[in-house]
């Protein structure tokens, strides 16, 4: 494994342990109660759940620096899996935070989310959230199996935006681990604002330049023969790109760069 990859698998695997740490330092690991367990636990399952969202914004944003160590192929079977175990976190965080407060209140599961659903607008928003977290998820599990348009999945696949959006801010106002500690707090706001300025800067400000440099657009389509179809993209000022071909290699017998 190489330097490149030794850093990012760190860089990774950093944040994961300080997730862990403060979360413990923040108290989350006292267990006195049935309900502090249920509420505790709850509350690091959405700090993974969170963590493993933004993780998938990362692995897609088509960071240059990722793509050129791991290849956008391995970034994807990545993303993917990453995707299906966030689910498990998405679903555990409310229904530990549900039953632990329930407990605690001495009311019925429906009623604490009754309450949760309409005593507050952030905990509203965190639950429409989830239910658009879950869509999607649910929706690429669908594509997987072939029983999706991709055309139709994609457009379903943006409403991860609005989720993060509506799930953003109950995080600040009910998170006992970052309402508990000023260096968490910062350190969290700090990983958002990172996310979202790789996102903006690869997935979106970047091309938009290319393309205004650039002006690509298909110069033609020729089909070789009954299942293979070349596109031949054309444009401007060409020269000044480097263009890279690869020969695939065949997957028998190959290892895995992970």
């Amino acid at each position: 494994m190489n330097k490149q990859k030794l850093f990012w698998w760190f860089f990774w695997l950093f944040n994961w342990l300080v997730i862990f740490s403060f979360w413990f330092l923040t108290g989350g690991f006292e267990f006195s109660s049935l309900t502090e367990s249920f509420i505790h636990l709850g509350g690091l399952f959405g700090l993974m759940a969170a963590f493993m969202i933004l993780t998938q914004f990362f692995l897609m944003g088509r960071n240059l620096w990722l793509e050129k160590t791991f290849g956008l192929d391995k970034l994807s079977r990545f993303h993917h899996l990453n995707g299906k175990y966030s689910l498990i976190f998405l679903l555990a965080h409310p229904l530990f935070i549900i039953l632990g407060y329930s407990l605690a209140a001495e009311i019925n599961f429906l009623n604490q989310l009754k309450f949760f659903a309409f005593g507050n607008d952030e905990t509203l928003k965190a639950l429409i959230a989830l239910f658009l977290f879950v869509f999607v998820v649910l929706s690429s599990l669908i594509v997987s199996l072939r029983k999706l348009r991709y055309e139709l999945w994609y457009f379903i696949h943006l409403a991860v935006y609005l989720a993060v959006l509506l799930s953003f801010s109950h995080q600040f106002e009910f998170g006992y681990s970052l309402t508990g500690s000023n260096l968490f707090y910062g350190y969290w706001v700090l990983l958002y604002l990172l996310v979202l300025f790789n996102h903006l800067k690869f997935r979106f400000l970047r091309p938009l330049l290319n393309f205004y440099r650039h002006g690509f657009k298909v110069g033609r389509i020729i089909r070789e023969n009954y299942n293979v179809v070349s596109i031949y993209i054309s444009g401007k000022n060409l020269e000044s790109r480097r263009f890279h071909e690869k020969t695939a290699k065949p997957a028998l017998g190959g290892k895995s760069d992970y």
